[in-house]
């Protein structure tokens, strides 16, 4: 086998092969080596031959390691990445994160962007402590026990989002004709910020321009004799019955 041309002592740029493979097929067959800067590991046997590997990641050439996303000084959830380091994973950039409770933490760059990590793990054990609610904002609580809990105005929010996106089922009477959330409202608390909460169960909330989107300059708590009247259906004249028509000047006062 191919393997067996690799011995220790043997070297591979600035790999010194320091064992014996491992395994049984070739493909998979890793062996352990040091480089040259002392940082030790193991690698594919076929790596090696092929010349794919050749040392390790802090060794490698600047212009491979400036080629990472640069998120230095960011914020990622409670994270502020302040430095590049070396990582298990000689593939990936890894950082060096301030954390807001004060502790550092690794973390690799995609997680970061990806918003998977978001603290050094003081996060999750908050949320532990609390009994496995979710306190970002206080109004989706999910538990064990009870499981989700969202308040009406979380639900409205969420039911926003849905109706605007492509896969809903209520996609083609919203989000089809053009209608979108505006980015300020991705975030539930500014849609509370702005909204409030409403003012009472009789309330939903309704857009001012039915062809406009969601967005603080258009929206209202309104009822629902208010948005039944600003249906499109009663925006146009000739959309209006007989009777339709004389029950909507009735309840104008027009007659």
């Amino acid at each position: 086998m191919a393997t067996r041309l690799i011995a220790p002592g043997m070297t591979f740029g600035l790999w010194l092969v320091t064992g014996h493979p491992d395994g049984t097929k070739y493909n998979t067959r890793r062996i352990p080596v040091r480089c040259v800067c002392g940082h030790e590991r193991t690698v594919l046997c076929q790596s090696l031959l092929e010349g794919r590997s050749s040392s390790c990641y802090s060794c490698r050439p600047n212009q491979h390691r400036q080629s990472a996303i640069d998120v230095k000084g960011q914020r990622f959830g409670r994270l502020i990445p302040f430095e590049r380091t070396v990582g298990p994973n000689t593939h990936d950039a890894y950082w060096l994160c301030q954390c807001d409770c004060g502790r550092t933490t690794i973390a690799r760059g995609n997680r970061l962007r990806a918003g998977v990590k978001q603290s050094c793990g003081c996060l999750i054990r908050e949320y532990a402590r609390n009994g496995g609610n979710n306190l970002r904002h206080g109004h989706a609580r999910h538990s064990k026990e009870y499981g989700t809990k969202v308040t009406t105005e979380y639900r409205i929010w969420r039911g926003m989002r849905k109706r605007c996106t492509p896969g809903d089922r209520d996609f083609q009477k919203w989000g089809a004709r053009g209608i979108s959330v505006c980015d300020r409202w991705q975030i539930f608390e500014n849609f509370l910020a702005d909204m409030g909460f409403r003012p009472s169960s009789e309330h939903s909330l309704d857009r001012i321009d039915n062809a406009g989107n969601y967005e603080p300059s258009n929206c209202r708590w309104a009822t629902w004799k208010v948005q039944a009247a600003n249906r499109r259906k009663y925006l146009a004249l000739h959309n209006f019955t007989d009777d339709e028509l004389l029950m909507e000047c009735k309840r104008r006062g027009l007659l």
